[in-house]
């Protein structure tokens, strides 16, 4: 069905490349408490549009960025829409997520030092929220 995708219109290319991004990163910021049911695949659909939308030449947008515009579209409409300078490869974030975080236990992530307040009514803990940056990205 990926030959489909290519029959959309590219404003329908971005608006589900930019859902489905959006949806991984919701769904990764209630990963502390457990998995999320059908999250594997909310990161294939983002995988799928991405390439779509990466071989329309758009440039793609990281996890990071998705994660830090959680909630706010706003945040990534100066993103989108990015046309990718000639001969530059287009960077597929989603394949990156899935080579680095597929077999882990995602709570794996969570530091719960231990730091329980006295009435023991509470726990805090940093949770560090995957992303797919890396320092050889130039372009974004």
């Amino acid at each position: 069905m990926e030959f489909l995708k290519r029959l959309h219109f590219t404003s329908t290319v971005q608006e589900k490349y930019l859902q489905a991004g959006e949806q991984v990163s919701d769904a990764l910021s209630y990963m502390y408490a457990g998995d999320v049911v059908g999250f594997d695949q909310m990161v294939e659909e983002w995988k799928s549009w991405e390439k779509e939308y990466a071989r329309r030449g758009y440039r793609t947008i990281s996890l990071d960025k998705f994660n830090a515009a959680l909630g706010s579209r706003e945040a990534l409409s100066g993103l989108i829409g990015k046309t990718r300078d000639e001969g530059e490869q287009p960077i597929l974030h989603a394949e990156r997520f899935i080579a680095r975080y597929r077999g882990t236990k995602r709570t794996d992530a969570i530091d719960l030092d231990a730091r329980v307040n006295a009435e023991r009514t509470e726990a805090h803990g940093t949770y560090q929220m995957p992303g797919t940056e890396e320092e050889t990205d130039t372009k974004q």
